[in-house]
């Protein structure tokens, strides 16, 4: 039976209201390389020269970067963590390895829309065309693509970003988790 995890962050009993241009991307990791950064960090890179205004917030994490449009915060607290998820337009993480990560339920629990990778877990926590996108690991272009059509379509990723606070409603809450763990433990009669 697989009864999934919760988040890690408190649900907002609300989504933030997001009604602007979706130009800031959220990227939170601990391991800068392991969680795809460099790869985002190219997408970005590819998406800057036509979108103006666009913003990398990396959290988490303190690579050395000096690009216009990038803000590297480090670590933060779980509460500060709030600020950022509110912040954000889109969070995006495209992992090389990912055995089952938070993060991803815990952005879609801001209602944010998730660009991540098809590795480990990570097909349970977005739903590819529903609460974000897939790509292929390392494929930086791709990664560019998703973020470029969320950009151009703030409706759909609005959209998306319901989709996945709604799966981590009903799948991803610790109280969720615990009634589906305490269902088959229960002795049956």
């Amino acid at each position: 039976v697989v009864c999934h995890s919760g988040i890690n962050v408190p649900m907002p009993p609300a989504p933030p209201q997001r009604n602007r241009p979706v130009r800031t991307i959220l990227f939170a990791g601990t391991d800068w390389r392991r969680k795809g950064g460099p790869v985002l960090l190219d997408a970005f890179r590819e998406l800057r020269r036509d979108l103006s205004g666009l913003r990398l917030v990396v959290v988490g994490c303190r690579p050395r970067l000096r690009e216009d449009g990038v803000t590297v915060v480090g670590k933060v607290s779980l509460a500060d963590m709030d600020l950022w998820l509110r912040e954000a337009d889109i969070f995006c993480m495209p992992s090389w390895i990912e055995p089952s990560a938070v993060a991803y339920i815990d952005a879609a629990a801001y209602g944010l829309p998730v660009v991540g990778t098809r590795v480990g877990g990570t097909p349970e926590r977005i739903v590819e065309g529903q609460t974000g996108y897939l790509c292929a690991p390392g494929d930086s272009h791709a990664v560019a693509e998703r973020l470029r059509a969320l950009t151009e379509n703030p409706e759909r990723a609005r959209a998306m970003g319901d989709c996945g606070r709604d799966m981590v409603a009903g799948k991803f809450t610790w109280a969720r988790v615990a009634t589906t763990v305490s269902r088959h433990l229960s002795p049956t009669s």
